[in-house]
């Protein structure tokens, strides 16, 4: 004698003794539900100011499966056109990535997928893919806001997908949402100031920079960052280095966040003995600097003693 299982607890419902009759040997069922969830940061790895007019951008994005099913298809989006907008031009330089298969023909505009949306995202793993651009960015400082949306694929065919948060973490408050208020915010890109000048010597002493007077060369400019801003050097300062001036007088900075700086001539080749200042303020106070400010008046006139 045999019988096949019923669905439920009785394996005779209607107690006639009989278990074999239609509709008492149904299968159970089992339903297995899917919860997919991608999540995706970005943060800004370096900006570098190449000293031409270009910042090179880096950004390090983390793709993690929050979700309780392995992921397929795993895709992130990036479209710099709409993040440069404002800018004169950019140039993808690089996308790498140890964990996915990179797209070899992402450019950031026509073609804006970083991956070539082959790989798979097991629950709980998490990837990385490093974006490299050089900007251009003219007269716009910024901020360039960027932001990606991943999306993967559950076995089920339900497609989850989240917009990157600014940082290293999709999910910093841990509880497996990386969608919540606060962890989808855009990652900012803001183009350097430069401070700049020139030293030359004031042939006819009257603090003018004339078209017959030359500039001083191989004299050494050190820049602070005036911490407490009140355009003294003091031990609140921070130190960021020397420039030695170019043949016709000129220095520069660059690579500097907005703030307050103090210029100070520092000459430690003696290229100026014999000579008093007759132009400018040294120590010269530079405050109020903004993002993507060329600041090219930090001069200073030195006459014969």
């Amino acid at each position: 004698v045999s019988d096949v299982s019923d669905s439920g607890t009785d394996p005779d419902p209607d107690g006639d003794g009989d278990p074999t009759e239609a509709g008492e040997n149904d299968p159970t069922p089992i339903t297995f539900t899917e919860a997919p969830q991608i999540g995706v940061a970005k943060a800004l790895t370096s900006n570098t100011d190449n000293g031409n007019g270009t910042q090179t951008i880096v950004y390090t994005l983390n793709v993690e499966n929050l979700g309780d099913i392995e992921l397929r298809n795993v895709q992130v989006v990036d479209d710099l056109s709409t993040t440069f907008a404002a800018a004169t031009t950019f140039v993808v330089d690089s996308v790498t990535s140890g964990d996915f298969t990179v797209n070899a023909g992402y450019n950031g505009a026509a073609d804006t997928t970083l991956l070539d949306g082959t790989d798979t995202l097991d629950v709980g793993d998490t990837g990385t893919i490093v974006l490299t651009t050089t900007v251009t960015p003219g007269g716009a400082p910024g901020p360039f806001n960027n932001q990606s949306t991943a999306s993967g694929t559950s076995p089920g065919g339900t497609t989850d997908t989240d917009l990157s948060d600014n940082g290293i973490d999709p999910d910093p408050d841990g509880d497996g949402n990386p969608d919540e208020a606060g962890e989808n915010d855009p990652t900012p890109a803001l183009v350097n100031a430069t401070i700049g000048g020139t030293v030359w010597f004031d042939t006819d002493g009257d603090g003018t920079l004339d078209a017959f007077e030359s500039g001083a060369p191989n004299v050494t400019v050190k820049l602070y960052l005036d911490n407490n801003s009140d355009g003294l050097i003091d031990a609140g300062d921070t130190d960021l280095g020397t420039q030695t001036t170019n043949g016709t007088g000129d220095y520069t900075f660059t690579g500097l966040a907005a703030g307050d700086y103090i210029l100070d001539v520092t000459d430690t080749g003696n290229v100026l003995d014999g000579y008093a200042l007759t132009g400018g303020s040294d120590p010269l106070a530079v405050p109020g600097i903004s993002y993507g400010q060329t600041y090219e008046d930090g001069d200073f006139g030195y006459g014969l003693d």
